[in-house]
């Protein structure tokens, strides 16, 4: 199946001149018919690494084209949905490191009073 440059090159995202390069370089056949060019989509394939979704846009594969459309709606809301999740697991790790933050803070104060109340006594009983 041919289609024309200017096809080509909006679904595969260069320009008319970029793939008129390519032929004037030898790295891809098109022809031209009546001043316009058209070029296979197997030698599209060929030259560029097209996706299915770009394979479907330049046959006109509509069905294939909806259902990845579909696929690829469901799969934004799935990333949505776990981008969401990382932020929410983000903010409770930052709360539990706060809360390891002061409760090493507490275990410091408390193991610097033991040793200040262990001091006092031995000076009181005289023991040195």
């Amino acid at each position: 199946m041919k289609v024309k440059f200017s096809q080509a090159a909006e679904v595969i995202g260069v320009t008319s001149r970029t793939l008129l390069n390519k032929v004037k370089n030898g790295k891809m056949s098109a022809e031209k018919l009546e001043g316009v060019y058209f070029v296979d989509v197997s030698e599209l394939a060929r030259t560029f690494d097209l996706s299915e979704s770009q394979l479907n846009l330049l046959t006109g594969n509509k069905t294939k084209q909806k259902e990845i459309s579909l696929e690829s709606a469901r799969t934004e809301i799935e990333l949505k949905h776990a981008l969401e999740k990382i932020t929410s697991l983000e903010n409770q790790l930052e709360k539990y490191e706060y809360r390891e933050g002061k409760l090493l803070e507490i275990a410091g104060s408390t193991q610097k009073l033991l040793e200040n109340t262990q001091e006092n006594r031995r000076k009181f009983l005289g023991i040195f």
